[in-house]
């Protein structure tokens, strides 16, 4: 039907690229594990900070070309409250 289906959270990239591959999303984004030489340092390389879903969304509205209200977001947490609202899109 032509929707894109999108991840995206503030956790870790392996658990949302396991949704995004188990439920056939289009595209998923999270924050990673750092590693170095096949370890992992303990480190995490943040994509995704807290509170800053909104220009994530702005990303996506880019990626995928379309327009706030074409979408639709489903949150879980408090950090999701800015995916109501329209982002900044500059």
């Amino acid at each position: 039907m032509g929707f894109k289906l999108v991840a995206v959270s503030t956790g870790l990239q392996f658990m949302t690229d396991r949704v995004r591959d188990e439920l056939k999303f289009d595209y998923a984004l999270a924050n990673r594990l750092v590693s170095r030489n096949g370890r992992l340092t303990g480190g995490v390389r943040v994509n995704i900070e807290h509170g800053a879903k909104h220009t994530i969304l702005a990303r996506i509205y880019r990626r995928f070309n379309v327009k706030p209200h074409e979408v639709i977001a489903v949150g879980d947490s408090e950090g999701d409250i800015p995916l109501a609202g329209t982002p900044d899109t500059r």
